[in-house]
């Protein structure tokens, strides 16, 4: 799969992907909690509308940039989720369950730590 056209750069669409899905990202003005196509690559991390070609890009972050990831408590037992920090800014995902979470989280940190 190539990754959607993002932006002129030629970096990112010959990026390999490690990981992609769709995962709850929070909002960052509102709060709320939004469903977005999750793309890890090689040096990167989108997040787009959906998981067509042509999706709407709202996040891409270099990994160069980013810590973590750390593990989100919620109140419910039922609710799974992790964060990462870049620029200063935390970002914040829910996944589906516990398996889904950790698989994301091990992937996460492994990028990170190259």
């Amino acid at each position: 799969m190539n990754i959607p056209m993002i932006d002129s750069s030629d970096d990112i669409e010959n990026e390999k992907i490690i990981k992609k899905g769709f995962l709850l990202k929070k909002s960052k003005y509102l709060g709320n909690w939004k469903r977005r196509f999750i793309v890890l690559t090689n040096n990167y991390i989108l997040a787009y509308t959906d998981a067509k070609p042509g999706a709407e890009c709202t996040m891409n972050l270099s990994l160069l940039d980013t810590f973590g990831p750390k593990h989100l408590k919620f109140e419910s037992q039922e609710e799974f989720g992790f964060s990462f920090c870049n620029d200063n800014k935390i970002y914040c995902f829910k996944t589906k369950d516990l398996e889904e979470k950790n698989d994301w989280f091990a992937t996460l940190r492994e990028s990170l730590s190259h």
